[in-house]
């Protein structure tokens, strides 16, 4: 049998396959919602990652513990109609200090216009075969 290719892990691969089964969950979440009225027309994806690394669910420093019922689950897309107070996500994460914090941040990188752009962004830039 070949090499193991979640051995990269040093953990329990099967988390691949089944992670609601293997990983610690939180059942405590908070709704970000739309700040205003428009159309999603830009996701600062780089701004919810620091955000969600911040809560714990990443380092923001090489010593930090990284919590790994910390996440996030977009509930909008870019071209998306959202009304102000609409959920745009949920964040997971049992720190309400935390929380609150990543909520602000992923709630800014969210770019909502009041009117659709001509052309909205090409997500898929160059196929390789």
């Amino acid at each position: 049998m070949g090499r193991n290719p979640y051995s990269i892990f040093q953990s329990n691969w099967r988390v691949c396959d089944d992670p609601m089964r293997i990983l610690p969950l939180t059942h405590e979440s908070v709704k970000i919602e739309s700040a205003r009225s428009g159309v999603v027309v830009r996701v600062n994806t780089e701004e919810i990652g620091h955000a969600i690394a911040e809560a714990g669910g990443g380092r923001v420093r090489i010593e930090d513990q990284i919590d790994p019922t910390v996440g996030f689950l977009s509930e909008v897309k870019i071209g998306s109609d959202v009304r102000s107070g609409d959920s745009i996500g949920l964040l997971y994460c049992s720190d309400q200090d935390r929380a609150q914090r990543a909520v602000a941040r992923i709630q800014a990188a969210y770019v909502i216009e009041d009117e659709r752009p001509s052309k909205l962004p090409e997500l898929i830039k160059e196929v390789i075969d």
